[in-house]
């Protein structure tokens, strides 16, 4: 009899349990970034695993990157995304209203400038005989300014990125929007770009592949115009540029939402917050978690307005105004 009740038990709490399980409201992050081992992949990963709850569940929504992110968010069609500073600053700049609603819930990390060319000398003109090029002229890609009027290829938000540093830095790229990472190598080793860029938080799994012997990473530096969005940083791969450090230009990367009315979401963005800020010292500490966590400070709310929600959350550290 007692074996009897115990069992009988045992499966009203696994049924409890299980119901508990099937109501819990999904929750899509926007995400992506060109491929499913981007480091907003491995991000949402995380954040999956460490805040999702019996009411809420987060899982990604697979994009190529910031542009369909903050789109997804806008149309309600996701209630969080990771969206670039750049791209955002950029959408204001063209249609301030177009993201009033969109705010920062939680900082991430910062995304570096990866600016790709071939390592070589790239003869034009000329005659073509066989796989030979006789005559013409030798090219050599040394600085950004090299490639000026020369085509330049990227995915998603790293375009966005691209269009804004050849504009701040008056080097008149021509950027080539291409449809995903594979695409954008294969089109680099092709010669159909001259060069690639990759905004991405370091280290990139598609920069950790790229062959060392037939490309490197070029030096990005900013200006005045520069600072309103993007900060100082270094790169280093051990297979490019003989693994030595290169200097370049970071924006962060947000977790964003957009202004909800319902009381019990709101609640809920405020349980997710406090998740993350309670969660982030364990996540940094916890092996096989991405590097990029590492840069994650739960108490900078960035350049981006903040979602002040009626909740308790981690102290913000020059908090935007609504």
């Amino acid at each position: 009899m007692n074996r009897t009740r115990t069992l009988i038990v045992a499966g009203l709490l696994a049924a409890l349990s299980h119901s508990a399980h099937a109501q819990a409201e999904k929750w899509l992050i926007a995400g992506g970034g060109g491929v499913a081992t981007s480091t907003y992949s491995h991000m949402i990963g995380t954040i999956s695993e460490v805040c999702s709850t019996d009411e809420v569940q987060l899982e990604e929504k697979g994009t190529n990157g910031g542009p369909a992110n903050l789109a997804l968010l806008k149309e309600n069609k996701v209630k969080l995304a990771i969206i670039p500073l750049d791209l955002l600053f950029a959408a204001k700049l063209d249609n301030a209203s177009s993201v009033a609603q969109i705010k920062t819930l939680f900082p991430l990390h910062n995304e570096q400038v990866h600016l790709v060319v071939r390592s070589g000398v790239k003869k034009e003109g000329g005659l073509a005989i066989g796989g030979m090029r006789l005559g013409g002229t030798e090219v050599v890609y040394n600085r950004p300014e090299d490639l000026k009027g020369r085509p330049v290829g990227a995915v998603g938000g790293s375009a966005t990125t691209a269009r804004i540093l050849g504009d701040m830095l008056r080097l008149d790229w021509v950027v080539t929007d291409v449809k995903d990472t594979a695409t954008l190598l294969n089109s680099l080793s092709a010669g159909q770009l001259d060069a690639i860029v990759i905004s991405a938080g370091a280290p990139s799994l598609a920069l950790s592949k790229i062959d060392g012997g037939r490309f490197k990473l070029l030096p990005v530096r900013g200006n005045s115009d520069t600072t309103v969005v993007y900060g100082p940083a270094k790169i280093e791969y051990p297979n490019l540029n003989g693994g030595r450090s290169v200097d370049t230009l970071q924006a962060p990367a947000l977790l964003a939402t957009r202004v909800w009315r319902a009381p019990e979401t709101v609640a809920k963005l405020g349980a997710l917050r406090s998740c993350l800020a309670r969660q982030l010292p364990a996540i940094q500490d916890k092996e096989g978690t991405h590097p990029a966590w590492q840069g994650v400070a739960a108490e900078d709310s960035g350049r981006w307005p903040y979602y002040d929600l009626p909740v308790e959350a981690p102290k913000v550290v020059g908090k935007s105004k609504k």
